[in-house]
């Protein structure tokens, strides 16, 4: 019994893992036909939750967006959409690993470590502070030569945050705060 339940279970975790994996197929395969001005307005609105950006950059979002999102996602998926047009590609590089490694650059002031500390420490709620947040982040990354986030896993971690994502990336970087703090100490 336990097993046929077991088994249940990860058929109906492959299932919405499909139907996740095929919405963001079918929203990253749209936006990579973004044409120039749609781009501009996109990066103009980086950093801004969907509501506090402009009508303009509505209609491209509802031009792009698969049908089945939910509202209280718009957020999430409309940043996304304007980290694709800010890097002008879908990335390769996660952005807890970027994090990481420019949380253990050596060169990495304290105060930058304490902004990569406290944005582990924001939950997703409807202010919009993770949002402009992680613009910021993701700015400053660009300018220590870490840019280029892989947009797909950003998506998937955003909307995972509250459920586990800020706990991994929070592990990963605490293992160079650990590491740092014992350094200290010796």
């Amino acid at each position: 019994m336990a097993n046929t339940l077991e088994i249940e279970k990860n058929q109906s975790e492959n299932k919405q893992k499909s139907w996740f994996q095929n919405l963001c197929d079918e929203f990253l395969s749209s936006i990579r036909d973004l044409n120039r001005q749609e781009k501009i307005l996109l990066r103009r609105s980086m950093g801004l939750t969907f509501t506090e950006s402009s009508p303009q950059a509505h209609i491209v979002f509802y031009s792009h967006i698969p049908e089945t999102v939910k509202k209280d996602e718009y957020d999430i998926w409309f940043f996304c959409l304007c980290i694709y047009a800010y890097q002008d590609t879908l990335g390769n590089k996660r952005l807890e690993n970027a994090l990481s490694e420019f949380y253990n650059n050596e060169y990495t002031s304290e105060s930058q470590k304490a902004k990569v500390r406290a944005l582990i420490s924001y939950r997703m709620c409807d202010d919009g502070r993770i949002i402009h947040y992680l613009a910021k982040m993701i700015k400053m990354l660009e300018k220590d030569g870490n840019m280029s986030i892989n947009v797909p896993s950003l998506l998937s971690a955003l909307l995972r945050w509250n459920k586990g994502s800020a706990d991994e990336w929070a592990e990963k970087i605490a293992r160079f705060y650990k590491e740092e703090k014992k350094d200290e100490e010796n």
